[in-house]
């Protein structure tokens, strides 16, 4: 089976090498690439770019919203971010969710330390499926922007309950482990995993080329 991969490289924060990566990691199980960006600049010709511009400068991860506008994505897509390690067949999301959960944390931290157990590092989008998380957005931008600082959290506080996650042992985060609390083991690669999440990982560059030159 093959899908659509769409990822986001705007402003400075990432090199392209991300970008031309993650690319290369599964360009042999997708039919597109599709990269939204306000700069191409050094980009492998064989990935498609759709130019777009920041509305959100100052917390650039509010961007992934736009994503959710029913009907963008009529293709099974798999959205990624750039600190991203793919492992395994992407195939292995579509139809088991839309949305990871932080499943490396016991539900006690998620809830009372962290305030948040979603993370949209990987997300599936196809047809309306983020409809109401789009129109949510596109009604109370400002409300929103005032009342919560990333995209995740307005997403656990708002819409929790009718998010579908994926199940565990399919993405890892690379520095907590994998599912608590029978693996929770840090820094460890697990190549049994499809994808592996860099969140909160110091020198992002450096640790990922280590698992680019595998």
């Amino acid at each position: 089976m093959k899908l659509d991969v769409v990822c986001m490289k705007v402003g400075v924060g990432y090199r392209h090498e991300f970008v031309n990566q993650l690319f290369h990691q599964v360009k042999d199980q997708v039919n597109n690439f599709i990269c939204w960006t306000d700069n191409p600049r050094g980009f492998d010709r064989n990935i498609e770019t759709k130019i777009y511009n920041s509305f959100c400068q100052d917390r650039l991860w509010w961007n992934k919203v736009n994503l959710f506008e029913p009907g963008l994505f009529e293709n099974d897509t798999i959205y990624l971010d750039l600190d991203c390690f793919v492992h395994g067949k992407l195939s292995k999301f579509i139809g088991l969710g839309q949305i990871l959960k932080t499943t490396w944390f016991s539900d006690e931290i998620n809830k009372y330390i962290f305030h948040c157990d979603v993370n949209s590092s990987v997300m599936h989008i196809q047809g309306n499926n983020f409809e109401q998380q789009y129109k949510d957005f596109q009604d109370n931008k400002d409300k929103i922007f005032k009342s919560f600082y990333g995209l995740d959290s307005w997403m656990y506080r708002r819409h929790r309950d009718n998010l579908k996650f994926f199940p565990k042992k399919l993405a890892y985060s690379y520095k907590y482990g994998s599912h608590f609390p029978e693996d929770i083991t840090e820094y460890t690669k697990r190549d049994d995993h499809v994808v592996a999440c860099f969140d909160d990982v110091e020198d992002k560059y450096d640790t990922l080329k280590k698992f680019w030159g595998d």
